[in-house]
């Protein structure tokens, strides 16, 4: 089906493309890893809670 296609993860290119952007908005020193810090920063930036 054209427009159906999806990787080894099941997720169209669309999807993702919308993951990694977010992925790399996450992870601010670009090293490929999200830390904790980064993590929570990410959190409090979009006003969830955490414990």
């Amino acid at each position: 089906m054209a427009g159906k296609e999806t990787n080894m993860y099941g997720l169209r290119p669309d999807q993702l493309y919308e993951l990694q952007t977010a992925f790399h908005q996450i992870d601010t020193d670009h090293n490929g890893y999200i830390s904790g810090d980064e993590m929570r920063t990410c959190l409090y930036r979009n006003n969830i809670g955490y414990s």
